[in-house]
This record gives structure tokens, C-alpha cells and sequence, in this order.
């Protein structure tokens, strides 16, 4: 299978592109800089989502689009944000669609549900999204684009949510790279939303799901459909968190502060939504 991937330099990205090149598919890979990794059956683009890529979509049998802006960056505008997750991206696409290319993957978020997080305790794929943040919006705003682009062009689109996903390769600053930081330096820890309910995926996991949902003969449908990426397991945060320090043998002290319990966040999937592998 040949796949069109945006994003590959990413957490997840680099996940699943090791993963592809394993079971032997070819990849164009979108990048902004030149990059070290280099593979018979990987070929890298450098330069914008909305370049001209006729040639690479024209060869690919499915497009994989990881590509966002606003996960580290939680401060970005929404300007900037808009200006890549919907204008740029949506470009792609319908660069796509003049290709040919008409099996798609999107790698939505579970943050889409936004202020619903904090009402619902098992997120399904018929919770109404209520976004908060400028991400979240245009993570949004872009979902119901791409539906709409995928009705309109008779083309298939999986918009696979995905929930908190950990593993290697995640940005250091995040919650699971500075635990294992503190706890091979013996250092205490303090966690502030401990008692936070999460449905934790690990990125190996992840990409396994991703590039399963790339055979569209699995789970046929016409238009465009919508599943999770997720456990469907419940664990708060000092659960968590407890169990990364056990693995690597801490000295040091976890501490977790008080927490309001008007602000706990259920972030878990239904079973139901969840793409089984």
C-alpha cells in the first residue's frame, strides 16, 4: 500500500511511520525540513501541506493526515491555528480529491469534546462536541469540513479520535517523559490534577489501530465515519502516575496537591466507539 502521510515527524507520526516501513508499505512523507531517516520505501516531501503534491497523491492509495498545530503549543491563536488545522489542511485534501486520492485517515481528538469531558463520564462518538480552546475548535472546525469534503467528492473518510496517548518519543515537557525524568533522578514529584480521569493509549498501540483503519475493506461504509482511538479503561492520573514510579524504582515522593472537585475532567471512551484491531 502506498500512503501519503502528514505529520511524520511527530510523537505519533514517527510512531506510525516506523510501524508502516516495518510491514513494508511506501510512504511520501510531508515535512518542513529535510530529514536523517532514510528508507527504500520512503520518500520525503519537504515543504507545505497545501504544496502542489499531484504527483505523490496520484500514487498513493490512501492519505493518513497526523498533521496539527496547538497539541504542545497550548497557547496558540486561533489565527494560527485555524490558518493550519483547517485552511492549509483542507487544501490538501482537495488537492487530493483532484488526484484520486480518496481514502482518507484523519487523526481527530478526543479534545473535540471539550466542555463535555466534564459532563459526560463515557464519551461516545454521538457526544456533541462543545471545543473550548482554539485547538479544539479548529480540530473541530476541520471535522466537519472534511465530512462535508467527503459527501461532496464521494470520497471515504475515518476520523479516528484519538485519547491520551504516551509513550516514546513524547515531548519531554509532557506528563508521562517527566515522570520517568524525576523518577530515574530520584526526584519528588508534585501532580496537581491527580484525581483527572483519563483513558490512557500507548503510541505503539495507537499506531497500530491507525494503520489497521487504512483497509477500507474492514468496516465498509460510504461517506465518513468516526471512531476512537482509546482503552475505554478508566484511570486517573495519580493512578497513573503511581504506576510509571513503581516501574522505574523512585526513591523520591510523589505529591499530589488538592484538587476542586468541580474541574475533574472524565476523559474515556465507550466501548462501542472504540476500533477494535
Amino acid at each position: 500500500m502506498n500512503i501519503f502521510l502528514t505529520g511524520a515527524t511527530g510523537f505519533i507520526g514517527k510512531n506510525f511511520l516506523s510501524l508502516a516501513l516495518k510491514k513494508k508499505h511506501f510512504i511520501y512523507a510531508v515535512a518542513r525540513k529535510k530529514q536523517i531517516l532514510q528508507h527504500k520505501n520512503l520518500k520525503w516531501l519537504i515543504g507545505s501541506l497545501d504544496k502542489n503534491w499531484s504527483n505523490e497523491l496520484k500514487e498513493s492509495n490512501v492519505l493518513v493526515h497526523l498533521a496539527s498545530d496547538g497539541v504542545v503549543n497550548k497557547k496558540i491563536s486561533y489565527h494560527k491555528a485555524k490558518e493550519f488545522n483547517v485552511t492549509k489542511s483542507i487544501s490538501l485534501f482537495k488537492n487530493a480529491v483532484k488526484n484520486n486520492c480518496k481514502n482518507w485517515i484523519v487523526a481527530g481528538s478526543m479534545s473535540e469534546y471539550g466542555a463535555n469531558c466534564r459532563k459526560i463520564k463515557k464519551l461516545s462518538i454521538r457526544t456533541n462536541p462543545k471545543p473550548e480552546t482554539n485547538y479544539e475548535k479548529t480540530k473541530y472546525i476541520f471535522s466537519k469540513k472534511i465530512i462535508l469534503l467527503s459527501k461532496k467528492t464521494q470520497s471515504k473518510c475515518r476520523i479516528m479520535r484519538i485519547f491520551h496517548v504516551f509513550g516514546d518519543g513524547e515531548y519531554k515537557k509532557r506528563l508521562y517523559p517527566s515522570l520517568i525524568n524525576a523518577a530515574k533522578k530520584n526526584k519528588d514529584f508534585v501532580i496537581k490534577n491527580g484525581n483527572e480521569v483519563r483513558d490512557f493509549v500507548d503510541v505503539k498501540f495507537v499506531s497500530k489501530v491507525l494503520l489497521d483503519s487504512c483497509n477500507f475493506k474492514k468496516r465498509k461504509f460510504n461517506s465518513y465515519q468516526i471512531w476512537h482511538i482509546a482503552s475505554g479503561k478508566a484511570m486517573n492520573i495519580k493512578t497513573f502516575a503511581k504506576k510509571v514510579w513503581k516501574k522505574y524504582k523512585s526513591k523520591a515522593r510523589l505529591k499530589f496537591n488538592k484538587q476542586n472537585i468541580k474541574t475533574i475532567n472524565n476523559f474515556v471512551s465507550d466501548k462501542k466507539s472504540i476500533w477494535r484491531v
